[in-house]
């Protein structure tokens, strides 16, 4: 029997108030569409939000997209799209499936054909940055002629997009396709949109949404671990002294499937449920307040539409709740629960009520909102829906050109990852970029691979190289190789260091690992400094096949007979104990070791005129065991007396 205290006259307080008292007032989050109206005398056919579409493919083609059908919505689109390809609608439905597939500048390419067909005033809404850019940004933006607008958006882009390797413009799609989105869905009853429209295009798709009416599904295992963290946080657990039935019935039903926030209840109605436990008093509803209460599968008593979305990678997870509350179709921020005379006297959540509402006070939407934004303004996890390539790359940096950095980077791609069928011409375009950290520059190169079918074998691959002249520094960088006649892509990215060739002391290369290396006088792929160094991107041999290493030495010393003299030494370690190897190849004069016997040590003896040298070295490791290998090589200066080394890691397979 849950204690009652004694009844006293309480007049019915908003947390509002509170707010007021302790914070001054509680102003909306800031941003404003700073756009005029759209223009009603020109043509609006290529935009028709949802609720005024008519009946046919393309309000059809709207229900699957918005009941989390994309895959249907996109192939009614591109039928469409063939019977009618002018029909501008269709558009933004075509790009977002350009996008999907990993093809950024043709979806941005039809976003910006599609802008152009809306009136200014519509047009007005996608050029808005208000809701992705800082203040500072947006302000610069808004003030630049229209001759330097493009240049600003794919900088302003690029730094936003995790992908890199288009530029800014997967990104910069992306942002047409949420305002799109949210024109065509969330606008019913705010102009441009209320404020799902804005949380969407921020953040785009939450990982899981669910709304009155639904349909709506379970909540994947992260995001139900979350909001199982908030209903602790809110609730804690069902009260053990309360009755057997009651718990029993919670358990049952007692899933949250909507808000766990507090909204907006009434608990005069039956439960908008298939289950006939219906509560009538706040006692059997042991969650919120009287009148505001969470969404459960049993107990949905809730007075207002609402929505509940959440998204696991924003800040620790975030829960946005969204309610109509004049029934309008302006969906709004969830307001702070409203306490009454009933709450006083009989507190249901087991907290004082004051302490509750300082609770729903830190955790009311709007709060959430505008601590992350103001942490996370925007965020892009590209969605891909196409399957996935698998491929190896390698990298490494030499001197360049007046003491620059040349980065390269090698790419192999298995002829059986790239979705063709055996015997089929292959193409595959690989991508590569660069970009500096804080707003630093960026760096982007791309080449197309191919082979005719009747070059497949069984473990072959496509090789490719990019390089790039680029600073030394930090970088993030992007790999992307996809399929262009076998619908996969993949996208790898990582952080790197570029090193610096610009000192006067004794400097190596990395070492780059290679499946051959041959002379090549006459230049072509893979050459450099007349050799044809054929990469080796997977770093893996098998046991009893050789294995090539090809390096640079700079800065080296020369004698009075302006001479250089040094000795290069290769060791060979895996799991820490030393592996002989037998020396195939290499240039110098080798030292204490035989090309027929395999030695721990192989030390080369190198003199020239030139203060910097190309080197390798080709290598039998013999029958040795699978696993990870470290190759060192140190090099001597014998003039300078200075010693430097550098190492590279591979694989035996078995």
């Amino acid at each position: 029997m849950k204690n009652r205290r004694k009844a006293f006259h309480v007049p019915r307080i908003s947390l509002l108030f509170i707010v007021l008292s302790l914070f001054g007032s509680a102003p909306a989050l800031a941003w404003k569409p700073a756009v005029p109206p759209p223009d009603t005398t020109a043509s609006s056919f290529a935009f028709v939000p949802y609720e005024k579409a008519t009946k046919g493919p393309y309000r059809d083609a709207l229900q699957h997209l918005d009941e989390d059908r994309p895959k249907e919505a996109l192939l009614m689109a591109e039928e469409a799209n063939r019977q009618a390809s002018s029909d501008a609608r269709w558009w933004p439905l075509i790009a977002m499936g350009h996008l999907q597939r990993g093809k950024a500048e043709e979806s941005l390419n039809l976003f910006r054909r599609y802008l152009e067909a809306l009136p200014p005033g519509e047009r007005a809404y996608y050029e808005n940055l208000g809701l992705v850019a800082s203040r500072e940004e947006a302000e610069r933006y808004a003030n630049l002629p229209p001759s330097e607008r493009r240049a600003f958006l794919e900088r302003f882009w690029l730094q936003r997009d995790p992908t890199l390797v288009t530029g800014g413009s997967a990104r910069q799609a992306e942002h047409y396709r949420r305002v799109w989105f949210a024109r065509t869905f969330y606008s019913k009853g705010a102009t441009p949109f209320d404020r799902r429209g804005e949380v969407y295009v921020r953040y785009g798709d939450p990982d899981w949404r669910a709304r009155r009416g639904g349909p709506n599904t379970l909540p994947p295992p992260r995001v139900q671990e979350f909001r199982e963290r908030l209903a602790q946080i809110f609730y804690g657990q069902v009260p053990k002294s309360e009755g057997i039935t009651l718990r029993r019935n919670f358990e049952e039903t007692g899933t949250f499937i909507g808000p766990v926030y507090p909204i907006k209840s009434d608990m005069t109605k039956p439960a908008d449920s298939q289950n006939n436990i219906a509560p009538t008093v706040s006692g059997d509803y042991p969650f919120g307040f009287h009148r505001y209460k969470p969404v459960l599968a049993g107990f949905d008593v809730s007075a207002v539409k609402w929505e509940t979305w959440v998204y696991t990678k924003i800040g620790n997870g975030v829960e946005i709740d969204f309610t109509d509350e004049l029934r309008m179709g302006n969906f709004n921020y969830a307001p702070i629960p409203t306490l009454d005379r009933e709450d006083y006297m009989n507190p249901s959540s087991g907290i004082e009520p004051v302490n509750a509402l300082q609770l729903f006070l830190k955790y009311s939407p709007e709060n959430i909102m505008k601590t992350e934004t103001a942490r996370t303004p925007e965020r892009y996890d590209p969605i891909i829906r196409i399957a996935p390539l698998n491929f190896y790359y390698s990298l490494a940096d030499f001197r360049g050109e007046g003491g620059g950095t040349v980065f390269e980077l090698s790419t192999a791609v298995p002829f059986d990852q790239t979705g063709v069928p055996f015997g089929s011409d292959v193409e595959v375009e690989c991508r590569v970029a660069l970009l500096a950290p804080a707003g630093g520059q960026g760096y982007r190169s791309a080449g197309t691979v191919s082979a005719p079918g009747d070059q497949w074998t069984k473990g072959g691959m496509l090789l490719e190289q990019a390089r790039l002249n680029v600073p030394p520094g930090t970088y993030k960088l992007a790999v992307q190789a996809r399929s262009l006649n076998g619908d996969r892509i993949q996208i790898y990215s990582q952080g790197i260091t570029v090193e610096s060739y610009g000192r006067d002391t004794l400097q190596l290369s990395d070492i780059q690992v290679a499946h051959a290396v041959v002379p090549a006088p006459e230049g072509g792929k893979f050459a450099k400094n007349g050799l044809r160094i054929t990469p080796l991107p997977t770093a893996t041999i098998r046991s009893g096949d050789k294995i090539f290493f090809y390096f640079e030495v700079y800065n080296l010393a020369r004698d009075a007979a302006d001479q250089t003299r040094y000795r290069v030494e290769y060791t060979v370690n895996a799991a820490g104990r030393s592996i002989a190897a037998r020396v195939l190849s290499g240039l110098g004069k080798l030292v204490g070791a035989s090309q027929q016997e395999p030695s721990a040590s192989v030390v080369y003896e190198q003199s020239g005129a030139k203060d910097w040298e190309p080197h390798y070295v080709e290598m039998d490791l013999g029958p040795t065991r699978s696993g990870e290998h470290v190759v060192r090589v140190t090099v001597t200066d014998q003039i300078a007396g200075r010693a430097i080394f550098k190492e590279a890691k591979f694989k035996v397979a078995e």
